[in-house]
């Protein structure tokens, strides 16, 4: 399915003890993400929009799609059973009724591990290590897809002492989505 998405509105700000950052959005108002989306809902990447460096310091949205979409089992669940992937498990639970439409629910809990040496391409490489857990919820029309979704990621990243890096750093980032789908004529 080809699929095209961009945002009308959008705020970003990150939060630290030297104070709030909330830079300018407006340079990627109406930028245009363009994929294809498949039967297991993973999406594949056809074009990104371009994200001002200011905000690219804060948020890197030019992933935004990459796993907006939840990952589907490979066939249909009955309420209460399970599937799991390699790093994903998805049980659905009872369904529920909104303005008379029945809606499937899902429970996912996701956890991935990588390393990876960034900033690419820098002089000085810097290896990294990040576990990326993940617990949230999704509901699903059957006629019209993704309803809406929760999202609670937790991304914890550990650089070690080594080289011109003098002290072990470790970070852990919280993030909470709430993605709601919009009724009717106002999704194009």
């Amino acid at each position: 399915m080809a699929l095209e998405g961009w945002y009308d509105s959008l705020s970003v700000w990150r939060r630290s003890g030297n104070g709030s950052l909330a830079p300018d959005t407006d340079g990627v108002i109406g930028g245009r993400y363009r994929g294809l989306l498949g039967p297991r809902g993973a999406y594949a990447v056809g074009a990104r929009p371009f994200i001002p460096d200011e905000l690219a310091e804060v948020a890197e949205l030019g992933g935004a799609l990459d796993d907006f979409f939840p990952p589907l089992p490979p066939r249909r669940l009955a309420p209460g059973e399970r599937w799991r992937g390699a790093e994903t498990d998805i049980r659905r639970l009872a369904d529920t009724v909104v303005a008379g439409r029945a809606l499937l629910r899902f429970a996912l809990e996701a956890r991935r591990e990588r390393s990876q040496t960034v900033p690419r391409g820098d002089t000085v490489p810097i290896p990294i290590r990040q576990s990326i857990t993940e617990r949230g919820e999704f509901t699903w029309n059957p006629s019209t897809g993704l309803a809406g979704r929760t999202r609670d990621i937790v991304v914890e990243t550990a650089i070690s002492a080594a080289g011109r890096i003098r002290q072990p750093v470790r970070s852990r980032v919280t993030q909470h989505i709430e993605i709601a789908r919009l009724p009717g004529s106002a999704c194009r």
